[in-house]
């Protein structure tokens, strides 16, 4: 869940939440979620990501929001 938003070429999630059955705190590393996003691009033929999370409701830091993640695309080398 996020607020979504499309500039030129790039994508920009806001506030995003992520929900699940069996997703626990730190379940989805920044690995994990490298290779979603580079799926992503390719299904929406965008060239960067610009992910924000929410603020916290709870834990360590509430009212606190996390940095933003910008992910690029990854360029094939050419034949």
């Amino acid at each position: 869940m996020a607020e979504v938003d499309l500039v030129e070429r790039c994508l920009y999630l806001r506030g995003l939440h992520l929900h699940g059955i069996d997703v626990g705190a730190n379940a989805l590393g920044v690995a994990v979620l490298r290779d979603i996003v580079q799926e992503v691009m390719e299904a929406l033929d965008v060239d960067s990501i610009v992910v924000g999370g929410a603020r916290r409701t709870s834990g360590a830091g509430p009212g606190r929001a996390p940095g933003r993640l910008r992910f690029t695309r990854k360029v094939s080398p050419r034949k």
